[in-house]
């Protein structure tokens, strides 16, 4: 058996196929071949939903996403039930429409039913299933038990979502008439944080096709957390039996190589003009104002922000920019408001994307992130991949944005080591959870503390040393 390999194809990282199309009443998202470009689609969030609470009832809502250029399909519900503990039995059910989104009332309940079980369910179209080759029929679940609405409010909405990223890949053939067959070897997917009815931890796929049924349309994969994905190849190239996808691209079969598809040989296959013959970049360009830095610049003629490749320095682009395959030059790169930067020392080569400290990438830019008002960190140490959220000391994540937190006439914070998750709520210490914001306490003429020690929690009212709680005003007095 011998292994061919392939030159890896860096994805043009987005939040979507900027280019892709949906066919109507199809699951799979047609290709703008003009553009010659395939890119990643990032997994994306189904729904959220929430308990409003008016007088005696709570009402559900959920805010789904519209499916854009996602091209794998899925019914989304939610359930709930409530009232099993006494109170007055009531149940909710609805699918919710992820092809055009939106936010829709779901139902009351009455707070004296709960506590109530809510179950978001998403399941994946049988076509979509198909063009993934998902073995085992895995769906994706976050349920769980909602003492009383006031636990999942909108800054604490339960969610679900596509815990996986897709890589189109399209696979060309230079001989005459022929075509050749394709089958994954066998590999596994991780489906947390959701779960699944038969707590099945992962998706299994296995896609095969053949690329006289495919054409030139790219095919979807469900890209794996980390490596390559290796695929059997049957007819193809004399003494070629084996591949391997890194990313989403265009490879084409020749009579004696399965390999990455030039420009020209893109051009010939799916039309439009040829671009340059570069290699392609690993996302979507913004340049940034800055100018690069010279230090230890070598050539300063070459290598720079907006300028050409070096082509005998040591590096081929300077560090604090990249090769960007559509301006076919070296773009400043890593900082707020800029690409991504590759991991690789040439700054040329595709090697996985990174951003600076203090930023993440947001599928267009590496955007600030962390502080009052900023998205969210990643925890991943290139700052570039999904490896869960962070928020930096001082504030919280509020489902839009993190926030600062916990002081006086500011939002609580959450007692996660992340400033992300949901794990418990506190104030700062000489401040109490007034409902509302964490108000300053215990001191003279102010209102009475808490005694938790999360300064949150119901549990006791307190006055700083020397102060008494006055019965007729509810403040702290002498």
């Amino acid at each position: 058996m011998r292994l061919l390999p392939l030159l890896a194809v860096l994805p043009l990282f987005a939040v979507a196929c900027a280019t892709g199309a949906n066919d109507e009443g199809s699951s799979v998202s047609n290709l703008d071949e003009a553009s010659q470009r395939l890119e990643i689609v990032k997994g994306r969030d189904y729904a959220r939903c929430w308990f409003d609470v008016t007088g005696a009832d709570a009402t559900l809502s959920c805010t789904s996403t519209a499916r854009g250029n996602d091209p794998i399909g899925a019914v989304v519900r939610i359930t709930v039930a409530a009232g099993m503990s006494g109170g007055p039995f009531v149940s909710l059910d609805k699918e919710l429409d992820i092809e055009a989104g939106g936010t829709v009332t779901v139902g009351s309940i009455p707070r004296s039913a709960f506590p109530a079980t809510v179950l978001l369910n998403a399941k994946l179209t049988a076509e979509g299933r198909k063009e993934i080759g998902e073995q085992k029929g895995v769906d994706f679940s976050n349920n769980g038990i909602v003492s009383s609405p006031e636990e999942m409010p909108a800054a604490k909405a339960r969610t679900i979502g596509q815990p996986y990223d897709l890589w189109p890949v399209a696979f060309l053939d230079a001989r005459q008439d022929a075509s050749y067959s394709l089958t994954a070897v066998e590999y596994t997917r991780a489906i947390a944080p959701y779960t699944d009815f038969l707590s099945q931890p992962a998706m299994t796929l296995r896609p095969t096709f053949s690329t006289r049924e495919q054409g030139t349309k790219p095919r979807w994969f469900v890209a794996p957390a980390s490596g390559p994905i290796s695929l059997n190849v049957a007819g193809g190239p004399r003494g070629v039996d084996r591949a391997q996808i890194t990313g989403p691209g265009y490879y084409i079969a020749t009579d004696t190589e399965l390999r990455l598809a030039t420009s020209t040989e893109i051009a010939r296959a799916v039309g439009g003009s040829a671009p340059a013959e570069t290699p392609v970049s690993s996302g979507a360009d913004a340049g940034g104002d800055a100018p690069p830095s010279t230090a230890g610049d070598t050539d300063p003629s070459c290598g720079g922000d907006g300028q050409g490749i070096c082509r005998s320095a040591a590096k081929k682009c300077d560090d604090g920019t990249r090769y960007s395959s559509p301006s076919s030059t070296c773009v400043a790169c890593g900082d707020a408001g800029q690409t991504y930067c590759t991991k690789a020392v040439d700054n040329f080569a595709s090697a996985g994307g990174r951003c600076n400290d203090g930023t993440r990438w947001n599928d267009t830019v590496c955007a600030a992130c962390g502080n009052d008002g900023q998205t969210y960190c990643t925890k991943a140490l290139d700052n570039f991949a999904s490896a869960g959220g962070r928020c930096n000391d001082g504030t919280r994540w509020n489902n839009t944005a993190c926030v600062a937190c916990g002081n006086a006439g500011q939002t609580y914070c959450t007692k996660a080591l992340d400033n992300f998750a949901s794990a418990g709520a506190r104030c700062n210490d000489g401040t109490r959870w007034n409902g509302t914001t964490c108000t300053p306490c215990g001191a003279e003429g102010q209102t009475f503390c808490t005694t938790a020690v999360d300064n949150f929690a119901s549990s006791g009212a307190r006055c700083n040393a020397g102060l008494r709680l006055s019965s007729s005003t509810s403040l702290c007095v002498k």
